[in-house]
C-alpha cells in the first residue's frame, strides 16, 4: 500500500494559464471552481482552510506543566504493564481524560497547519504538502477530542463565522466537514494534477517522475 502515497507525493502539479477565481475552502465540497492547475488559487486555498481553523485551534488550551508529565508517566506506566488486557483498558480511560484530549487536539492542529505552511514555503514539495494536508484533516480525533470536551463543559470553542459550520451543527461530528475538505483535495486538486502529469510524461524514464519538484508559473 506504501506505492499509491508514494505517487501522490512525487507528483509534479501542473501549471496552465486559465483565470483565477477567489479560492475558498467551500470550492472543496462540490469542486465547481477549483483551479486546480493555478499556483495562486492553491496558494490561496491553503490559507483560505487556515483561517477556517484558526479560531478553533486558538481556543484549545495548552496543558500545565503537570498536566503534561502526568500524561507522559501514566503512558509510560501503563505501556509497562504486564497484564495487556488490563493495559488496554486503562489506556482507553486515558485516552479520553482532559489531558489527553487536549494532547490529541493540539498534535492534530499542529500537524494541520504544519502542512499548511508547508504549501506555501516549500514549492518543491507542494504535492506532498497537500497529501499531508489531506491526511491530517482525516484524522477524526483532531476534531472529536474537542467535541467531546465542549459536550461535558470542559472547553468553550468559537461559534461565529465560518468555523460554525463545525462547532454548531448537531447533524454531523465536528470532523465531518474537516474530513469533506480532506476529500475534496484528493478528488479535485491532487488527482487531476495526477492525471495531467500522467499523460504529460507518458513514455518518459521513471527517474523523471521520481524527482518530486513541482512546476512553478513563470
Amino acid at each position: 500500500m506504501r506505492l499509491p502515497i508514494l505517487l501522490l507525493t512525487t507528483v509534479l502539479f501542473v501549471v496552465v494559464s486559465s483565470p483565477v477565481y477567489a479560492a475558498e475552502f467551500g470550492d472543496l465540497i462540490n469542486g465547481e471552481h477549483v483551479q486546480w492547475a493555478s499556483i495562486p488559487y492553491r496558494a490561496a486555498l491553503a490559507k483560505s482552510i487556515g483561517e477556517l481553523l484558526m479560531p478553533l485551534r486558538a481556543s484549545v488550551p495548552s496543558l500545565s506543566p503537570e498536566e503534561r508529565l502526568w500524561l507522559t508517566s501514566e503512558r509510560k506506566r501503563i505501556d509497562q504493564m504486564p497484564d495487556k488486557d488490563v493495559a488496554y483498558r486503562q489506556l482507553a480511560k486515558l485516552d479520553v481524560s482532559y489531558p489527553a484530549e487536549i494532547d490529541k487536539a493540539k498534535r492534530g492542529f499542529d500537524a494541520i497547519f504544519h502542512a499548511i505552511d508547508c504549501i506555501s514555503l516549500r514549492p518543491q514539495s507542494e504535492a506532498s504538502c497537500w497529501a499531508m494536508l489531506a491526511t491530517s484533516l482525516l484524522n477524526s480525533e483532531t476534531f472529536n477530542s474537542l467535541q467531546r470536551l465542549y459536550s461535558q463543559d470542559k472547553l468553550a470553542v468559537p461559534k461565529e463565522g465560518n468555523i460554525s459550520l463545525i462547532t454548531t451543527s448537531s447533524q454531523f461530528e465536528w470532523s465531518y466537514w474537516p474530513s469533506v475538505l480532506a476529500k475534496g483535495i484528493i478528488e479535485y486538486l491532487v488527482t487531476p494534477n495526477l492525471h495531467q502529469y500522467e499523460l504529460q510524461t507518458e513514455g518518459l524514464p521513471n527517474p523523471a517522475f521520481k524527482r518530486g519538484a513541482l512546476k512553478r508559473a513563470p
